[in-house]
């Protein structure tokens, strides 16, 4: 009996829909990790014309972090976003679990690609994050991913960490210690936004994208006018 049980669960993990890493890299920053989409054609299609569309389309995912690769099959993979669904350089969300139930990958079950089409430095966002963890305020993983769908490159995407009600679990002991933070966090938000100090912004073109599947455009971003 005991043999029969070790070899269910080994074909249970065999199974391509459970592949799981033990190198626990997806959102280590000290390298740039790969993520491979391969998704039918018709499929990705719709992604990228019904752009407000929250449906998850089937696709393979394959994780390569320079040392070796994990491919699960039957993940999730849409559009996120708000304004920026309608940039040229799009942002996506990827979920392990939506056609698996309750698969997770390296710990997680969801993770974004943030496009960052607004900022051609593409480290606002991970700076947040990073100073964000050096304020105190729990830790929210990220990093720099290449990102290729079928085979194509779209580019230096921002992976970022799902926050959702396991993240906030994992994150905090007690539903006390999550209000207390909301409420600082409020506090921040509305003082930033009340804020004397915020200088006004002015905008500047940007340079044209670079990755393949992009036609060269021309955009405005904003910064202190103290910078020039």
């Amino acid at each position: 009996m005991k043999a029969i049980a070790y070899l269910s669960a080994l074909l249970f993990f065999a199974l391509p829909g459970f592949t799981y890493s033990q190198n626990n890299t997806l959102f280590d920053d000290s390298r740039v990790s790969s993520v491979y989409i391969d998704i039918s054609v018709d499929s990705l299609a719709v992604i990228m014309t019904d752009v407000l569309s929250d449906h998850y389309f089937k696709a393979q995912f394959i994780f390569d972090d320079g040392q070796g690769n994990d491919t699960l099959q039957d993940v999730g993979f849409r559009l996120r976003g708000n304004t920026s669904r309608y940039a040229q350089k799009k942002s996506f969300k990827i979920s392990f679990n939506e056609y698996v139930s309750g698969r997770k990958y390296q710990g997680v079950k969801k993770i974004n690609l943030n496009a960052q089409h607004n900022d051609p430095s593409m480290i606002r966002e991970k700076l947040f994050y990073d100073l964000w963890e050096k304020a105190g305020m729990k830790e929210r993983r990220t990093n720099f991913v290449k990102l290729y769908i079928n085979q194509v490159y779209y580019g230096l995407y921002t992976n970022l960490e799902e926050m959702e009600k396991e993240w906030l679990t994992n994150v905090y002991e007690t539903i006390r210690e999550i209000y207390i933070n909301a409420v600082i966090l409020l506090i921040l938000i509305i003082w930033a936004a009340t804020s004397k100090h915020i200088k006004i912004l002015k905008t500047v073109p940007l340079p044209e994208e670079e990755c393949m599947n992009c036609k060269p455009i021309n955009r405005l971003m904003t910064i202190p006018t103290s910078w020039n």
